[in-house]
């Protein structure tokens, strides 16, 4: 499948174990950093991971259908919501200081665009399913 598809799903899956693990060791009341606990520690650094793993898997497949013969209209709602989703990470990490007045809405931002990519994905799968038979007898799943 080549570097970027490869990249992709590697780092989607790397995604959902990281989320795995912030749903295990939850943040402290309020997610304050002020003198956080051990739990709240893992939560950040787990939560950063899934993040970041999360919202470039859009960039890389997309690029990968661009370069590739793919469907060109999955591939630009792939670089847009990946696109977004990174700047909006991107504003969230360097506005941790005063600046950013609503850091939630940026957190929102970068979520809600990754989501919906993992949701366009699913619908761009499921109209590409077309069950046929191989040489074998095996039916195959996508074309």
């Amino acid at each position: 499948p080549g570097f970027l598809a490869t990249a992709g799903a590697a780092l989607l899956a790397s995604s959902g174990l990281a989320f795995i693990v912030v749903g295990l060791f939850p943040c402290d009341p309020g997610c304050s950093m002020v003198a956080p606990s051990a739990t709240m520690r893992v939560h950040v650094v787990a939560g950063t991971v899934a993040i970041a793993a999360q919202n470039l898997p859009p960039m890389a497949l997309g690029l990968r259908i661009v370069s590739g013969t793919g469907n060109r209209r999955y591939a630009a709602i792939s670089l847009v919501c990946g696109a977004v989703a990174i700047m909006a990470l991107i504003v969230l990490l360097l506005g941790q200081g005063e600046w950013l007045a609503f850091p939630g809405l940026v957190q929102k931002s970068y979520q809600i665009a990754a989501d919906a990519w993992v949701l366009l994905s699913a619908i761009h799968l499921l109209g590409n399913w077309r069950p046929r038979r191989t040489r074998n007898g095996l039916a195959t799943c996508l074309g």
